[in-house]
């Protein structure tokens, strides 16, 4: 009885890692520049999104102009969003016990976010970067 439920058990473990393994494969890691007028884009966001409407979603961190992800290759619609420190509030508004935080405001046109204009198709493996004006 043991043995019989230790190879179902173990064939379920090996179809689930098969599944996996089969999902993960598509995924490929890109990485890419991120820069307004020449100028790295010191803390941020850039979202793939599927320009179809069906399919996964993508994003990641832009750290001193840089980032990196990964995605499944395909055709995508992209936001980026840029941030910069202009003080610092009270993470809880009107609580004189809370600790400060940045106050930060995004700084790029809905163009780039929003109302984004931007489009890239995804190769596996390949750098995509963003020059923005």
């Amino acid at each position: 009885m043991n043995f019989q439920r230790f190879f179902r058990h173990s064939s379920l473990c090996l179809l689930l890692l098969a599944v996996v393994a089969g999902c993960g494969s598509k995924l490929s890691e890109i990485t890419g520049n991120v820069t307004v007028a020449g100028k790295a884009v010191e803390k941020g966001s850039v979202s793939f999104l599927p320009a179809d409407g069906h399919g996964p979603t993508a994003g990641a961190i832009v750290k001193g102009g840089q980032y990196r992800l990964r995605i499944v290759p395909g055709k995508y619609k992209v936001q980026i969003l840029s941030f910069r420190k202009v003080g610092q509030r009270r993470a809880e508004i009107g609580n004189d016990s809370s600790p400060m935080v940045d106050d930060e405001v995004q700084t790029l046109p809905a163009r780039y976010n929003t109302a984004t204009t931007l489009t890239r198709d995804v190769a596996a493996g390949q750098a995509v970067d963003f020059a923005l004006d």
